[in-house]
This record gives C-alpha cells, structure tokens and sequence, in this order.
C-alpha cells in the first residue's frame, strides 16, 4: 500500500534501502495503523516549479529538510513559496552558508560593495570579483557551492533585491535544527526526529539549549 502510494506523487526511490524485512514491515505497520503518511522532502535547491508540482500530487503532510537554497535557478522563489505557505522545516548546511557569508559581509562592512559587485556580474557571476572573495572566506565557500545562483534569484528589474535578501535571511535565521513530531512514535516510544543531517551525538545539547530559550 505504501509502494503504491509512493507511486503514486512519483516517489520512485523513496525506501532506501531498508535495514531488514522484518524491519521494513515494522515500520509499514506502524504508517498504516496511524492512518497518514508525513512525507520528508530534502534538498529542493532552488527548484521551484519541480516543489510545487511534487507538493501538488500529496495527500498528507510534508516537512523539508533545508537545502532549498543554491545551484538551482529559484532559491528566491523556493523561500517565498515556504513562507507564504507555512510549510515546516528544518535548515541545512546551503541554508547555513547562506547566512554565514552575509553575517561575514556585515561583521566586514561590505555591503554596498557586495551589492555593487553583484550588480556588475549578473550577467555572468562567474566573474565574481576573485579579490573580494579570498577577503571573505566563508562568502567565497558559499558562492563556490551555488550560492551564485541564489544571488541570481534574488535580481529583479536588473538590480539585486536586497530587501527581500535581507528578509529571507532574517525567517532562514529563525529556523530549528530539528523538527519533534510529538505524535509520531516507535514501537519503544522514540519520537520521529528530522533533522537534515546527523545530530545524535549533541542531540540532548541542542534540546537542553531551545529548552532554555
């Protein structure tokens, strides 16, 4: 019943490879006595269109697990489409770079520079003045890691919108590591976790830490 569904929103790999039959069975049986199904969408970078039609073919609930940012050619459009619909999720490591190269650029005092270095290369962002980048590594990591086309995104009217640059990265601040889903449980009672990559090792940190918050 899972596969078919599965088929049916044209999620072609979405059991990797499970740890055992009996396993895989467990874990169909606990979906099917819940009743829904929470679909985990990972890694959108900048695709739009692709987002929207995946989301459209659901029946149940989703969460994304960050990287909707970098190398594809919307990652503008991706933020806007999360928060003007709400949708849960979690941040990744593009979504962190993203942010780290503009605190990088503010602690610098470089922002008109920035924004005057994008507006002179938007034509092709290759060209990204190399001087300014080896100044601020953790801009260049970025930009060397999609971030080019993410600046892309954000040009309206042949200018770089830094209000809503500025606006995203204020809402991509505020999102958590990870995601409880309180209702969602194993057979021992382990809550369903998402996260978009390993934390167990500071998991109790992190929860200890928002606790306080």
């Amino acid at each position: 019943e899972l596969k078919e569904r599965g088929k049916k929103v044209g999620l072609t790999g979405w059991i990797v490879k499970p740890f055992n039959p009996t396993q895989l069975q467990a874990a169909i049986s606990r979906v099917l006595r819940l009743g829904w199904v929470m679909y985990v969408i990972g890694d959108i970078h900048g695709h739009l269109e692709t987002l929207k039609n995946l989301v459209d073919r659901l029946d149940d609930d989703y969460i994304l697990v960050g990287d909707l940012v970098d190398r594809g050619p919307n990652s503008a459009g991706v933020i806007d489409f999360v928060i003007h619909n709400e949708v849960k999720m979690v941040i990744g490591n593009h979504e962190r770079m993203m942010i780290d190269a503009f605190n990088e650029i503010l602690e610098n005092n470089i922002l008109v520079e920035f924004v005057d270095e994008i507006n002179s290369t938007k034509e092709d962002m290759f060209y990204f003045n190399n001087m300014f980048m080896r100044k601020n590594p953790d801009t260049e990591f970025w930009l060397n890691n999609g971030g080019r086309n993410t600046l892309l995104s954000y040009i309206t009217e042949d200018c770089f919108d830094l209000d809503k640059f500025m606006t995203h990265i204020e809402y991509l601040q505020k999102i958590p590591y990870y995601y409880i889903f309180d209702n969602l449980k194993d057979d021992n009672g382990k809550k369903l976790v998402v996260s978009h990559s390993h934390i167990t090792n500071n998991f109790s940190t992190l929860i200890d830490i928002d606790n306080k918050k």
